[in-house]
């Protein structure tokens, strides 16, 4: 069956993609990507949760091992070759290093640790994997709180203890308090349900001038570390803050049919940015610092945002091409 896209939200998956890319690449001051990790992902959770459909346990793994398992481990095959490739260039390749890395995609390190990352930002799809069989379980609103509440709860022991599971079980236990909050708001997937612009306008200036002080306060948070800063209160208050803030400016900011579709593309194809976008950040941060700027991009802000820019572009190609002769990449048919 057809699912009716909702183009605004389209618009928040560019945005917050470009975001994504901005701050794998440090292609901005570190003081700006401290304010954006406080909401970047927690914004993918809650639309996640906005488009979420409820399916039995069986159909909800069904699904998603067509939707989230087949593109990860793809994705996550097709840099672990060019890893392979540079390893070998370097002459550092040994069965040592192939093995910890295929034994890095089971366990999906997303950092150096153990093992090292192939495709390190997938963790987000096998974190929102384990996040939506955990919600299969029961339709029920009264469930759905229940687990909200027993998500922190556990989340809060196994940090606690320092309980390492190498799978990111405990970022889906993050993550589950915002997709929920996502499901709650589904009845406002229509843009007109939001209400009038000048009200959003005030209401995100607000958020956004809240959220500049509470940052300040709970320091860098990131979620494939399931690291929430200082407290984990005021980290979820400022994921929601930022993501409120992104999409109601996004609802009241005109765009063209053009920049429109453009976002609509490279949402269909968020999967295939969070897995290679590193990839393309490092060559073209490579290049950039070679030709235009030798120093570190996190200084001119401007040059790491067209360069963010072009990234989501090439993607937006590779999107098309995705969509016509290799579809199972991006998670559809």
């Amino acid at each position: 069956m057809h699912q009716t896209r909702y183009q605004w939200i389209d618009n928040c998956k560019a945005i917050g993609l470009l975001l994504v890319i901005l701050g794998h690449g440090r292609l901005f001051p570190e003081s700006w990507q401290q304010f954006v990790y406080s909401f970047h992902m927690p914004l993918f959770f809650i639309l996640s949760g906005l488009l979420y459909k409820y399916k039995s346990p069986k159909e909800t793994l069904v699904h998603d091992i067509l939707r989230l398992l087949i593109p990860y481990v793809l994705i996550n095959i097709i840099c672990l070759f060019v890893q392979y490739g540079i390893l070998y260039l370097q002459g550092g390749l040994s069965w040592e290093a192939c093995y910890n890395r295929v034994i890095g995609i089971l366990v999906v390190a997303c950092h150096t640790g153990a093992y090292p990352p192939v495709s390190g930002p997938t963790w987000f799809i096998i974190t929102l994997f384990f996040a939506r069989m955990l919600l299969s379980l029961s339709d029920n609103k009264i469930y759905r709180y229940l687990l909200l509440i027993g998500s922190v709860l556990c989340f809060i022991i196994m940090k606690n203890n320092e309980i390492d599971t190498y799978l990111p079980v405990d970022s889906a236990l993050m993550s589950i308090p915002f997709i929920v909050l996502g499901i709650e708001l589904s009845p406002f997937k229509a843009k007109e349900k939001w209400g009038r612009n000048v009200v959003l306008l005030f209401l995100a200036i607000a958020a956004l001038s809240i959220l500049v002080f509470t940052n300040k306060y709970n320091g860098l948070v990131d979620m494939a570390w399931s690291s929430y800063g200082r407290n984990l209160a005021i980290f979820y208050v400022n994921g929601v803050l930022g993501s409120f803030a992104l999409m109601a400016l996004i609802i009241i900011t005109p765009l063209s049919a053009k920049i429109q579709e453009f976002c609509t593309i490279v949402s269909k194809g968020s999967l295939m940015v969070i897995g290679f976008n590193l990839l393309l950040v490092m060559a073209l941060q490579t290049i950039a610092e070679k030709l235009i700027y030798p120093h570190p991009l996190n200084n001119k802000p401007l040059i790491g945002v067209i360069i963010a820019l072009v990234i989501l572009y090439i993607f937006y190609w590779m999107t098309k091409l995705c969509q016509r002769y290799f579809p199972v990449i991006l998670g559809t048919k």
